[in-house]
């Protein structure tokens, strides 16, 4: 029997097309049941033809399905993020000649705070170019540090990247280029005399033997042969970094390169306005200081130093050609170019600073002797630095090799930065005119009595013309009042007017006064206010473990000034201090609420004791250190320091009333010892200089006590402050 109910005498009788038309039938409607027989089919050649043309629609709908997920399984794939293997590639050792303007950026160095430095977005070009893939191993040494708002044309960075050859052609070219002699680590030598040249890191110094084993870059034809066949880093990295920075050049370098050890020497320069400056004193001045110095008076002292002796080669005051028509023009622009093996912390700026003085004729060239002298002048005295913008790092030497610079990057740099230059000298020409047609405006005041008219600005004629009109007009008031014989009712309201008028006078300036107070008063809160969370974060976590820290001073302060601590983790702030006061009279009244004693009166009590204990330790710190050396401390730093303790007994008064006596006891003496060390740091961050940071005229120093007595007195005050925060802390929260 056939399917379908044919029979196989009637299936012979069907034609051919009969035959395939019945046959597709039985195809479909198997198709359609996936296959599956029911009960009314039976089986037969029909069925067997269905059953196999089930099974082929099976497995072609099977490899569908199985296409669509081979597909989707792709596109997922594609979507994940190919793992990056550094060790697939070789890798070389080279440095980077950059040039940046630094107006707009914190600092050449990365800083925990921000992001915003040269070197962070170095690393992010790096990175994104996958010429690195962790800035930790890349061996990354600087030539300078670079503070704040100070540019640089001959910036040097030394790091280990990713190269397109292999790297038996990278180790073939480093052996033939580079002699044995300088794979040698530098050593250090102790030794010293006239002809040292660099102290190194320790108070160490670098021989001429030593420094030329230090020095690495290739000649000219070693540097040209280096770039065939391997990546254009100056192309590559110029895409993916800002406008203001700039790759000039790279060379390449053995393995031990430090570009910091390794320089011969560093030129700077300073740019300012001639005005009224004295320049033959200040070049007498400039010549005093070449040659080895301890320059410890001219910069900002950095614990970590040993050593504060460098040489200069050379510092010379000169115009600026381009800008200088006139070279004893007020607006003529000159520049100190200053050549040196090594820079202290901000010394350049601060060499500037007495120069200046010394040009306006506040102090003579021979106070740089006496600043020299440290038997005279152990201590720096106080002056303001120069700012950091007119500040250049000009060049970075290294012996017996040299840069090789492409025509099309240097052209390249040179278009983008020709808008900026021009757009800053228009508005700069514009600005001068306008200033120089105010001067030149003739207004008319009152004079004498004969109504003789005179010549003056006109925001002095505006000031004399209000105050002449408000005074006759008063005049003329209480006259006609006086003449109509006021005593009362509608003749009063004259004499009323002149009242008013005199008293919103009176009124209007004390209000102008006041407002002028107190919006200086408001800034300077606002500075020590000007924090946010990640600031909070870092800053608690720095209160309570601060052992591990080594620098304390302020990266990035600028003329003297201090960056707001939301930019700065070593800036003071009043935030945190002031919510742990609050805190721990909060937390006070909790913890004998517990225990069943809270009154109202200990919220009080708790108050004034924390304002009391505040008040005597930061008169006696500033009382204390004044005495020593004059060290003048301002009270709002004091206030931050000294109330960053209400920290400490917020977690010692949490723990007794959590954890018993016991373990707040313990936690007193660690939380002491915590805040202790952190202020006797920030403390010796204030007075290490021995006058603080207060400005003033450089004599005021001259005559300070011997360097090693003022600083052994001050030691001990230091710690004496620092064992007090036991007593402190304890009786701040015994009552629990």
């Amino acid at each position: 029997m056939s399917t379908s109910g044919h029979s196989h005498a009637a299936l012979e009788k069907l034609s051919k097309d009969d035959l395939v038309d019945l046959l597709l039938k039985q195809g479909y409607r198997s198709l359609g049941k996936q296959g599956v027989e029911t009960d009314q089919q039976p089986r037969g050649e029909s069925s067997l033809l269905s059953s196999d043309c089930a099974q082929n629609g099976s497995s072609t709908a099977g490899a569908d399905d199985g296409s669509k997920d081979s597909h989707a399984k792709k596109k997922q794939k594609k979507r994940e993020p190919r793992p990056f293997d550094m060790s697939n590639y070789g890798q070389r050792h080279i440095a980077l000649r950059l040039a940046y303007d630094g107006g707009q950026y914190c600092g050449m160095a990365c800083q925990q705070a921000t992001s915003n430095t040269i070197e962070g977005r170095l690393f992010e070009a790096l990175l994104k170019t996958r010429l690195i893939v962790d800035p930790d191993k890349c061996s990354f040494s600087r030539g300078g540090r670079t503070d704040k708002g100070v540019s640089a044309l001959g910036q040097v960075v030394g790091l280990r990247v990713r190269s397109r050859l292999s790297q038996a052609v990278i180790d073939a070219f480093s052996a033939s280029t580079f002699p044995k002699s300088e794979s040698r680590s530098p050593a250090r030598s102790d030794s010293g005399g006239p002809d040292r040249d660099e102290p190194a890191q320790g108070g160490g110094y670098l021989s001429h033997e030593q420094r030329r084993q230090a020095v690495s870059l290739p000649g000219l034809a070693a540097s040209m042969a280096a770039r065939e066949g391997e990546f254009d880093y100056v192309r590559m990295l110029n895409a993916s970094l800002p406008a203001e920075i700039r790759v000039l050049s790279w060379s390449p370098v053995p393995e031990t390169f430090s570009a910091r050890f390794g320089a011969t020497h560093r030129t700077y320069k300073y740019f300012f306005l001639r005005n009224r400056l004295d320049v033959s004193r200040m070049r007498r001045a400039c010549e005093l200081l070449i040659g080895w110095h301890d320059f410890r008076n001219f910069c900002k002292i950095d614990p970590e130093v040993k050593s504060f002796t460098r040489r200069l080669y050379s510092f010379s005051v000169e115009p600026v050609p381009a800008f200088c028509a006139e070279p004893d023009s007020p607006t003529a622009l000159w520049h100190f170019t200053v050549r040196g093996s090594a820079f202290l912390y901000n010394q350049v700026r601060c060499m500037v600073a007495v120069l200046f003085l010394i040009g306006e004729g506040k102090e003579s060239p021979e106070v740089i002797s006496d600043l020299l002298d440290i038997e005279r002048t152990p201590a720096r005295p106080i002056y303001d630095i120069a700012p950091g913008e007119p500040l250049v790092l000009f060049d970075i030497g290294y012996n017996d090799g040299e840069w090789v610079y492409d025509h099309n990057s240097l052209a390249a740099t040179a278009k983008l930065w020709t808008p900026v230059a021009e757009s800053y000298m228009l508005h700069c020409g514009r600005t001068h005119t306008m200033l120089d047609s105010l001067t030149a405006l003739p207004v008319a005041v009152v004079g004498d009595k004969e109504g003789c008219r005179a010549t003056a600005t006109a925001s002095a004629t505006a000031t004399a013309t209000a105050t002449t009109a408000a005074t006759a007009a008063t005049a003329a008031a209480a006259t006609a009042a006086m003449q109509n014989g006021v005593s009362g009712g509608a003749h009063g309201s004259a004499m009323e007017e002149v009242a008013k008028g005199v008293a919103l006078d009176y009124l209007n300036k004390v209000d102008a006064g006041f407002s002028t107070y107190t919006g200086s008063y408001l800034a300077t809160l606002r500075f020590y206010f000007d924090v946010n969370n990640e600031y909070v974060l870092q800053k608690l976590k720095l209160l309570l473990f601060p052992f591990k820290k080594h620098e304390w001073t302020p990266s990035d302060s600028n003329s003297g000034q201090l960056r707001p601590p939301k930019d700065e983790l070593n800036s003071p702030d009043l935030y945190i201090p002031a919510m742990a006061f609050a805190t721990y009279i909060l937390a006070m009244g909790f913890a004998l609420g517990a225990q069943g004693r809270f009154t109202p009166d200990v919220l009080g009590l708790a108050g004034s004791s924390g304002l009391v204990i505040l008040f005597l330790e930061v008169m006696g710190i500033k009382l204390t250190f004044y005495l020593t050396n004059g060290t003048r401390l301002a009270v709002l730093d004091l206030c931050s320091c000294c109330g960053y303790k209400f920290v400490g007994v917020v977690l010692v008064l949490a723990a007794k009333a959590l954890l018993g006596s016991s373990v707040g006891y313990l936690l007193l003496l660690l939380s002491c010892a915590s805040i202790g060390t952190f202020m006797v740091k920030t403390l010796r961050h204030l007075t290490v200089q021995g006058q603080g940071f207060t400005p003033g005229f450089i004599t005021e120093g001259i005559a300070s006590p011997a360097h090693s007595e003022v600083r052994k007195m001050q030691d001990y005050a230091l710690w004496a402050v620092g064992g007090l925060q036991v007593v402190w802390s304890w009786y701040l929260s015994h009552g629990v």
